[in-house]
């Protein structure tokens, strides 16, 4: 014998002390519950917020760019990658890292041109590097797209792969969405989505710490701060 489903008030009453991630799960996965989740009020004891990356009562929500090709051939540290939750930071339709307006960089602006060359001989030391030839041919395949996306972009080509931003919740896919805004819109919207009520949301404890962190080529290292004006 089924239970009989919960009046309106009563709803909103068990929404109310509901913990907010299981609260999120019922939004998702029951029609008839999305009413009482938009109007009414959401307890939170911990929500921090990182760029591409939010974390709410210990549940980790992450967002990533990841890319897909129609032909099914995705290159291996491409799958690698995509596996891990895809990139952080944001690209082009060619996958080329961006500087968001309003930044400023310090050194140098090469050109494309520029770039492919030094990347060109940066894939030549690397096949001289000793080492695991797993780990180099890896490392090799990257840098080798990365020339090959230079080359597509300089001659205005159209890419061989699509783009998205994945959303997973402590690495469980929740979300698919085209990637068609940046990546701290996308959590915007998530974070909207989740906690966005007409009724109030009380937060015990806020943290905030969005730093975005971008490449300033491919040939860096590693994520580095940009200066802001």
């Amino acid at each position: 014998m089924s239970n009989p489903p919960l009046f309106y008030e009563t709803a909103k009453c068990v929404a109310l002390y509901l913990e907010p991630n299981i609260r999120f799960q019922l939004y998702q996965r029951c029609p008839s519950f999305r009413t009482v989740h938009k109007v009414q009020a959401i307890r939170i004891r911990q929500l921090w917020i990182n760029y591409a990356n939010f974390e709410m009562n210990g549940t980790v929500y992450r967002l990533g760019v990841l890319r897909k090709y129609p032909s099914g051939n995705t290159p291996q540290s491409i799958d690698m990658k995509n596996k891990e939750g895809g990139i952080q930071y944001e690209v082009d339709k060619y996958g080329i890292p961006t500087i968001p307006e309003g930044t400023q960089i310090d050194g140098e602006v090469l050109t494309d041109a520029e770039i492919k060359a030094r990347l060109e001989h940066n894939a030549i030391q690397l096949e001289k590097t000793a080492g695991s030839r797993i780990t180099r041919t890896i490392q090799l395949e990257k840098r080798k797209l990365e020339i090959r996306s230079y080359e597509m972009r300089m001659a205005n080509e159209n890419p061989p792969f699509d783009q998205f931003i994945q959303f997973t919740n402590d690495g469980e896919r929740v979300e698919i969405l085209d990637y068609q805004q940046t990546l701290t819109e996308a959590r915007n919207y998530l974070l909207k989505k989740i906690i966005g009520t007409a009724g109030r949301v009380l937060i015990e404890s806020l943290n905030i710490e969005d730093h975005s962190y971008f490449f300033t080529s491919s040939l860096a290292a590693q994520e580095s701060p940009l200066a802001h004006n």
